[in-house]
């Protein structure tokens, strides 16, 4: 007899995983992947180096840690560098909350990480859902009733696109009791960069920030993100995190890309990726099916349909992956677009318009 496989507690099996691109669509150079947010040129870094390999390279964290500190503005001091947001949001859940006591919230629709990772550490759950002008408003009275130990804001957002206002921000961060982190997630600051919260630290210490090299600088593969926030919270997050968190290679590649003629390359291709998506939104507000797009802030655009599933489906059949999403903001039929080169943009527009002429076609024949 075959023993039965262990059980998990039930909070574990009860919970839904984060589901990413790649688990949808296994990646293919036969096809054009514009489902996960990735930047499409490749950063062209040279290759690293190999020696020293068989040896933990603490010492590439700490130069990685003050090279981003330069590029970020900040003291060496507040920067704590990770295997991605993923990670940050990870240590600061579980450095932070206690399990079954403390509960986490976030701004909804949003990156549903911050959800699983709650789960597994045992904290309630809430969320904060936007309204329909996507205004922070809703949620300002419950944080500011003090029941959350842990606050997440993506901005700007991912699914939407949008940017949550400045003033806003600042009063999320006034209105939060003292005790409350507020961890702003900002994966896709490169894109409005002028809008980070970074210059908030000094005047507010339960404020985190968290980035990552994975969009802009088109380094997806070596996972490499960033916690921005006062030295004590990081200590305390130095506490949870595993031993010798970033490899080698990594780091060195991470370095490679902050130096500032690669930052100058990033900085023309973020400008070259915001000119193909406004075009791309604009040609995407003239088809007759669309019913509602989000003025986007990165480097994909959230649209919605009357006929989502379809669009999707024959996308997918040319070859063309983006992103289904679950209804939001009180519609279905929602499709996100990562960015890609105007050419990969123009044959999804292409496939676009066709459908939308053939159901014209059907309407007028009706």
């Amino acid at each position: 007899m075959v023993d039965p496989a262990p059980i998990p507690p039930p909070a574990i099996e009860a919970m839904e995983p984060y589901v990413s691109a790649r688990m949808l669509t296994a990646f293919s150079k036969d096809a054009t992947f514009l489902d996960a947010n990735e930047n499409p040129f490749d950063p062209d870094l040279g290759v690293f180096e190999t020696d020293g390999l068989q040896h933990y390279a603490d010492e590439a964290r700490e130069q990685l840690e003050h090279a981003y500190a330069r590029f970020a503005g900040v003291d060496a001091e507040c920067v704590f560098a990770a295997r991605g947001i993923d990670e940050v949001i990870d240590l600061v859940v579980k450095a932070f909350c206690e399990p079954h006591i403390d509960r986490v919230a976030a701004f909804t629709p949003t990156y549903g990480q911050y959800r699983v990772t709650s789960d597994i550490q045992r904290c309630a759950f809430t969320s904060l859902p936007y309204d329909d002008s996507l205004s922070l408003q809703d949620g300002l009275a419950k944080i500011a009733a003090g029941d959350f130990r842990v606050v997440f804001l993506c901005r700007p957002n991912n699914p939407t696109g949008h940017l949550a206002p400045g003033d806003e921000v600042d009063l999320l961060l006034k209105t939060a009791p003292r005790g409350t982190i507020i961890a702003v997630d900002e994966a896709y600051i490169e894109f409005c960069h002028a809008e980070t919260c970074v210059d908030r630290l000094k005047q507010f210490p339960n404020l985190v920030v968290m980035r990552t090299l994975s969009k802009a600088f088109g380094l997806a593969g070596i996972h490499t993100g960033f916690c921005l926030a006062d030295k004590r919270v990081l200590t305390t997050l130095a506490k949870v995190a595993n031993p010798y968190p970033l490899p080698g290679p990594c780091s060195q590649i991470a370095l490679r890309a902050l130096e500032d003629d690669n930052v100058a390359q990033m900085q023309n291709r973020v400008r070259y990726l915001c000119e193909v998506r406004d075009s791309f939104a604009g040609e995407l507000r003239s088809l007759v099916g669309m019913t509602r797009l989000v003025a986007s802030e990165t480097n994909f655009v959230a649209a919605c349909f009357a006929d989502g599933p379809s669009l999707y489906a024959e996308l997918r059949n040319r070859g063309i992956h983006i992103r289904e999403l679950p209804p939001m903001l009180g519609q279905s039929g929602w499709l996100r677009f990562s960015i890609g080169t105007r050419e990969q943009m123009e044959d999804v527009l292409g496939t676009l318009v066709d459908a939308d002429t053939a159901t014209s076609l059907r309407a007028a024949r009706s």
